[in-house]
């Protein structure tokens, strides 16, 4: 189920985001959370995976000492690029669900957090 949900999401971030340009896809519609757009959406997705899957299930302690703000920080990029970066990290996600089993667990939590599972 985890894999198919995650599928779902990958081909619908891009479906929401076909035709958009630059300047809507950075626009903040909220002036109380200017990083709130969907260019910073599609970061933060990118980060959310990685930071999970590399950072947390994986312990890769490179992914962790990033320190890249949830992934709201997108440093200018385009819309198309983060996208492809989108794109780059899904088939790594994909690649890591398929080399595990849903009830293996993290190797790494924050102080204080339970380790979880792919489930």
């Amino acid at each position: 189920m985890l894999r198919d949900w995650l599928d779902w999401q990958h081909k619908t971030v891009h479906l929401k985001c076909d035709g958009l340009s630059d300047v809507d896809a950075h626009r903040a519609p909220l002036p109380t959370s200017p990083k709130m757009s969907i260019a910073g959406l599609v970061s933060h997705l990118t980060w959310v995976e990685k930071g999970w899957l590399e950072g947390s299930f994986l312990r890769n302690v490179d992914v962790l000492s990033q320190g890249l703000e949830d992934g709201w920080e997108m440093r200018g990029q385009s819309l198309a690029d983060l996208l492809a970066a989108y794109e780059k990290q899904c088939i790594r996600s994909s690649q890591v669900l398929g080399e595990h089993q849903l009830d293996e667990l993290e190797a790494y939590a924050p102080p204080d957090l339970e380790l979880v599972s792919l489930r």
